[in-house]
């Protein structure tokens, strides 16, 4: 047995995917709790007639909601970059349990899926924050300007 191998792999699968995977699901739990408490204390303000706490409340929610789901994205592309490392593991130190030939295609998946999941927490920004893709399009047209050089930035912040 290679010290150096496991000594490597098993500090990758234990600081660069179990803890920080376990601490984001005991988080994302946290949060969801949370967030069931605020959605009870909104419908309480609701009711009282406190508008503007009702919505400061229902902005934060958003927040958490859209928290929990890039976590959870990267939940679902993370776990199972672990499970083939630690049969990687498994595989060239105690027994040979993996076929490489299937551990490459899952590898080409799971490096697929990060891929994909870019994109993905990028809809998920646009989605939730309007003032995200203000700035996105304040970026946008900032570039464009840029490459024309027909506009300066501050004409472009002046601009409404």
């Amino acid at each position: 047995m290679d010290a150096y191998f496991i000594t490597y792999f098993g500090f990758r699968v234990l600081f660069v995917h179990l803890i920080p995977c376990t601490s984001l699901v005991v988080l994302n739990v946290l949060l969801f709790r949370a967030m069931r408490t605020a959605q009870l204390n909104r419908q309480k303000l609701f009711k009282e007639n406190r508008k503007s706490e009702c919505k400061r409340l229902r902005d934060s929610n958003c927040t958490t909601l859209m928290l929990i789901v890039v976590v959870t994205v990267f939940l679902l592309v993370e776990i199972p970059v672990a499970v083939v490392t630690v049969l990687h593991i498994i595989s060239s130190t105690i027994v040979e349990i993996l076929d490489y030939h299937i551990a490459n295609t899952l590898i080409l998946i799971t490096n697929f899926f990060i891929i994909v999941s870019y994109p993905i927490n990028f809809a998920i920004y646009c989605a939730t924050f309007s003032g995200f893709c203000l700035r996105l399009s304040l970026y946008r047209r900032c570039f464009s300007a840029a490459v024309s050089g027909m506009m300066t930035f501050a004409d472009i912040l002046n601009q409404k």
